[in-house]
């Protein structure tokens, strides 16, 4: 699998956790429509960026928690490409 691959799988699984932690957010909640996609928006701004956080974190010790991230190897990049 090539890093730009690789890169975009460890980009958008935690934005999908975020999303679907969101939405379980929102449930059973009344907002009005303006409200809701303010809630929605900053739980998945905050849930995103706490669980890539958390797990890069974790992954530093233990690399099998990079699976979280949907790939366990992170990307390498090289300078000047």
């Amino acid at each position: 699998m090539s890093d730009f691959v690789t890169s975009l799988i460890r980009t958008w699984v935690p934005t999908a956790v975020a999303a679907a932690v969101a939405y379980i957010i929102t449930l059973g909640v009344d907002f009005d429509a303006a409200a809701e996609a303010q809630v929605s928006a900053a739980a998945v701004l905050v849930v995103t960026a706490v669980y890539y956080g958390v797990v890069r974190a974790l992954e530093n010790q233990w690399p099998w928690f990079g699976y979280l991230l949907g790939v366990a190897k992170a990307p390498t990049y090289n300078a000047g490409e």
